[in-house]
């Protein structure tokens, strides 16, 4: 079926003013590589114990501290491509659910909400393509520093999907939910081949020839 097109990608950010505990997020490098670590202060106790059962709980590694600047977190991930963000493991989506169960943290529970599923149904854009496969969703990246969060984010979605209706609702909700603005960065365009196409029936009926 993933003989006939290409999905392509949507790339938009998420940013604005936020009331949370943490004081300081630096994570992730790109909008098409899941976030393979995450580091925050939060201005509240450590909670050493808790983070390590956190960790056990969800096969992490990670490692905290604290000082005068506050409580330090450190998360590591497995950084996979954005086309399956589901090989990976987001470590930013991981510390939000860490800081928004202890310390009841309403924004990264929020975040949690709409970011951690990786095939966007948080975000109600959740869909399945008849040639091209589901549409993703991934976070490449989360940074926060004086109160102002910073999302990079993309979706790689099928010929059935359009760019600026999934930016919409993506915006609508994410303004509902976490209070922040959204703005375009990139849409590509899809490649899509008929799979009648005598192309495409050729490679399939090779394919279909393959003992795997």
């Amino acid at each position: 079926m993933y003989l006939c097109g290409k999905r392509v990608f949507l790339d938009f950010t998420a940013q604005g003013k936020i009331d949370s505990c943490i004081k300081y997020m630096k994570s992730g490098t790109a909008f098409n590589v899941v976030i393979s670590k995450a580091d925050v202060i939060v201005d509240k106790p450590l909670a050493k114990e808790y983070f390590e059962k956190f960790l056990l709980a969800n096969e992490l590694i990670g490692e905290c501290h604290e000082d005068e600047a506050g409580s330090h977190y450190h998360i590591d991930g497995k950084p996979f491509h954005a086309s399956r963000p589901y090989m990976g493991v987001n470590a930013a989506v991981k510390m939000f659910e860490f800081i928004g169960s202890c310390y009841n943290d309403e924004f990264s529970l929020n975040a949690v909400k709409l970011f951690k599923d990786p095939y966007g149904v948080g975000l109600k854009v959740a869909y399945d393509g008849a040639y091209m496969g589901p549409l993703t969703f991934n976070m490449g990246k989360a940074n926060i520093e004086a109160g102002q969060v910073y999302f990079a984010l993309d979706y790689r979605y099928p010929n059935e999907c359009e760019g600026s209706d999934l930016l919409k609702r993506s915006a609508d909700i994410i303004q509902e939910v976490l209070h922040i603005e959204t703005e375009l960065v990139d849409d590509s365009k899809w490649l899509l081949n008929d799979p009648n196409s005598e192309l495409i029936q050729t490679l399939l009926e090779a394919l279909s020839c393959i003992q795997w």
